[in-house]
């Protein structure tokens, strides 16, 4: 028995508001709103409820009396250290250097014989050791780090949590729960792009959680029998980089009838090797690729149409995220604005703009620190992605690339309208397509071949053909159609321009062809949503009019026991989800001076 007790803890609150401790550009816990449908105003998605991954894994999988409190305010950190800790976790990324100085100098001060863990991306932050108080720093895959810290067995196999709780998702105002879970098969990507903090910090190879996929089909079946989900995020660099894994899981899911639905993070080069009939057939809803840029510096993207991949997985139902980098090395005004434009016109239902980040442990960085292109003493939380760079490039001063990544935004919005409604456009011509696929296979008397990915010609008789595990896929599919159908008029009043609304136009048809009219009910509920739009809009007008930015949306606080009573016993979470109010956790005077 021992008497060791863990808190591990996210960096405090508020976030996405200038305060003394962060930077309100690019840090309001909100991927989205942040960085991918950022200058659509009303249309753009808002989720609250995020987790801090890597604390439930590591929780999960030692034996030490463990309490993870995630997204806390100030005082809930004080509040909780009075529980009595022998050691405290902190987890934290470069933006948030201050706070967790903060709270180090904070137990340093009142609970001097408290043992301080560092972990995260921040750990990589040059001569970290002269800037924060720790006792010690977890670099890398942090359970088989935490177990061999607290003597337990490091090679015993990781149990494997899917992360799962309530979300409140906003879709033009109007607020709806749903249940969030991710499952995490692995760490790291043996791609290692140059400028990958991640492929980087997980020393450039990939490990496995979930070895195959037989574990992650059971992994998917338990968080349905618990949760009631069928819907999963894949939260892995590269998850098709594995393929034999996702085949098997697919081979057990058509086994046991289970039509379950997947969104992932791909590179181009692992679709292009399994094949969009495969990723649909696997229930792939929705996928992240790096674009990057143009010139193709990278080799997961050599000898690939990008343009039409994201046309064929957005023609048969699959939502795209495409991320593009600005102020790359070769970049000046007209290859900057060339790289803009190709990565609009790709026309993916999502489209993330980031400026080049040089973060240390990189290639790129030590590449730059040689030749002495980085900005000594740039803030650490300005160091965001969606503000100005932290180098020195050659056709760019730092002034000008926050302006540049705010237009490259707004063109996207106007060249494409809002991601909804390319959203909405993808699923329902998805949906479409499926259906008549299903169909033209039975009659053609095509089955799938599980060895070639693809489907193949039977002769056998129709019955034994009969696809019924896509029947399922393509049933599931259109509940999600339906779901999206009542914002399209909303859409259509807040539409940036006549294009857009001409689009709105078109998809009301394709709706009506393939459904039918909408209800009287369904029509009062689309009238319902477009009323809390028009609020909304007002607000976020208001609030722009004002100075005050974007509305504010915060992540509860969340906190999990793990093994509080035995200390040998299986983790058994027991959870308390705590909702403050926007003003609450987004006010600067919400973060008081320390007190014991």
């Amino acid at each position: 028995m021992t008497n060791n007790r863990l808190l591990l803890c996210s960096v405090f609150g508020p976030y996405g508001v200038d305060d003394p401790y962060a930077s309100a550009g690019g840090m309001q816990m909100e991927l989205l709103n942040n960085q991918v449908t950022r200058e659509q105003g009303v249309h753009s998605p808002r989720v609250v409820g995020t987790f801090s991954y890597g604390l439930y894994l590591i929780a999960e999988n030692i034996s030490v009396p463990t309490v993870v409190l995630d997204f806390p305010r100030w005082d809930d950190f004080v509040k909780e250290l009075r529980q009595g800790y022998s050691h405290v976790g902190i987890a934290f990324i470069i933006p948030n250097l201050h706070k967790v100085q903060r709270m180090t100098t904070y137990l340093r001060e009142y609970y001097p014989g408290v043992k301080i863990i560092l972990g995260g991306a921040g750990c990589v932050i040059p001569d970290v050791d002269k800037l924060v108080s720790y006792d010690a720093i977890c670099h890398g895959e942090g359970i088989r780090w935490m177990r061999s810290y607290f003597r337990e067995d490091s090679s015993r196999g990781i149990r494997h949590p899917a992360v799962t709780g309530r979300v409140a998702w906003y879709y033009y105002g109007n607020r709806v729960e749903t249940i969030s879970s991710q499952i995490f098969p692995g760490v790291g990507c043996k791609n290692a792009c140059s400028f990958c903090h991640t492929a980087h910090f997980f020393d450039r190879r990939y490990t496995p959680f979930i070895p195959d996929g037989r574990s992650m089909f059971e992994l998917c079946r338990g968080e349905e029998k618990k949760y009631g989900v069928s819907a999963f995020s894949v939260i892995d660099e590269n998850f098709l980089k594995t393929p034999q894994r996702a085949v098997e899981l697919l081979r057990e899911m058509e086994k046991e009838g289970k039509a379950y639905s997947f969104s992932i993070f791909s590179s181009a080069e692992t679709i292009d090797r399994v094949g969009i009939d495969f990723l649909v057939r696997l229930g792939v809803n929705f996928v992240w690729i790096g674009l990057e840029t143009k010139k193709s510096l990278y080799g997961k993207l050599k000898n690939i149409d990008l343009t039409k991949m994201v046309h064929d997985l957005r023609a048969n139902g699959i939502r795209v995220l495409g991320s593009a980098i600005l102020f790359l090395e070769h970049h000046d005004e007209e290859s900057m604005q060339e790289d803009i434009d190709w990565a609009i016109a790709m026309k993916t239902d999502l489209l993330q703009f980031m400026l080049l980040c040089v973060i240390p442990g990189t290639a790129l960085y030590e590449q730059y620190l040689k030749a002495k292109k980085l900005i000594e003493g740039y803030p650490p939380k300005r160091m965001t992605g969606q503000g100005d760079i932290w180098f020195r490039h050659p056709n760019f001063g730092a002034p000008d690339t926050a302006a540049t990544i705010r237009d490259a935004f707004r063109k996207s919005y106007r060249v494409n309208g809002p991601s909804t409604l390319r959203i909405i456009e993808t699923v329902l011509r998805g949906y479409v397509k499926a259906k008549r696929d299903l169909e033209e296979r039975a009659e053609r008397g095509l089955v799938w071949d599980p060895e070639q990915l693809r489907y193949v010609e039977s002769r056998a008789p129709a019955q034994v053909r009969r696809d019924i595990f896509m029947e399922k896929r393509v049933e599931s599919m259109k509940d999600m159609v339906l779901d999206y159908r009542r914002i399209l008029p909303t859409i259509r009043v807040f539409a940036p321009n006549r294009a857009a609304r001409g689009k709105c136009h078109e998809v009301a048809k394709l709706y009506n062809r393939t459904f039918g009219r909408p209800s009287v009910a369904k029509r009062i509920e689309s009238s319902v949503i477009l009323a809390v739009a028009a609020v909304e809009a007002a607000r976020i007008a208001l609030r722009r009019l004002t100075g005050r930015g974007d509305i504010i949306r915060a992540t509860p606080m969340r906190r999990t026991e793990f093994n509080m009573n035995d200390a040998e016993a299986s983790p058994c979470p027991v959870t308390t989800v705590i909702e403050k109010t926007s003003a609450e956790l987004a006010s600067p005077s919400a973060v008081p001076e320390p007190s014991n």
